[in-house]
């Protein structure tokens, strides 16, 4: 049950992200109002980035309460040494906003099939409505699970989220998985 349960979570967090609203929600990466930065595929994520991203928000009269991105840009933000070998730090401007990392961030967009997208926003701008919780339904009896000795699995929850103001979050497009040199 737990399983599944997280199995849940995590699909409704990729179609909050990155819903198509195609026979789906439509997702942040989707929803009109939303800010973009466009970093052409040309350039790694760092720290100008998430500054840029606070900027952006900040003209909007908005807060960033987290970055999201996918694990690899994590990881790359980490590894950023300036010319003596030392780790870049995170600006005051930003240096106590979450940084997140999901899988549900995808790190294989764009046409070189190794880009990745990352959010910012005021989180609490994301309204979660829940209309049935989750109901897990289990049988060995329904269709044909007896004969073909299985086990049905039915999960069930209605619910829907919107963007209570889709200018209070912003996202980084085509950031490029580009090895993080000494000085950059």
């Amino acid at each position: 049950e737990n399983a599944i349960v997280s199995a849940l979570a995590v699909k409704l967090d990729q179609l909050a992200l990155l819903g198509t609203g195609i026979n789906e929600p439509l997702g942040l990466n989707a929803t009109l109002g939303v800010q973009e930065l466009d970093l052409l595929g040309t350039a790694s994520i760092d720290y100008t980035t998430l500054v840029d991203m606070w900027v952006k928000l900040a003209l909007a009269n908005h807060e960033a309460s987290a970055f999201l991105l996918n694990p690899r840009d994590i990881g790359n933000l980490a590894k950023m040494r300036n010319d003596l070998g030392m780790n870049y730090i995170a600006p005051d401007l930003i240096s106590n906003i979450k940084r997140l990392h999901t899988t549900s961030i995808p790190a294989n967009l764009g046409t070189g099939t190794d880009e990745s997208i990352a959010f910012a926003g005021d989180f609490s701008k994301l309204l979660w409505g829940i209309r049935q919780g989750m109901q897990l339904e289990v049988s060995t009896t329904s269709g044909d699970a007896f004969q073909k000795h299985q086990v049905h699995v039915k999960c069930t929850w209605r619910g829907d989220y919107a963007f209570e103001q889709p200018n209070a979050f912003v996202k980084a497009v085509n950031i490029a998985n580009y090895p993080v040199a000494p000085g950059n």
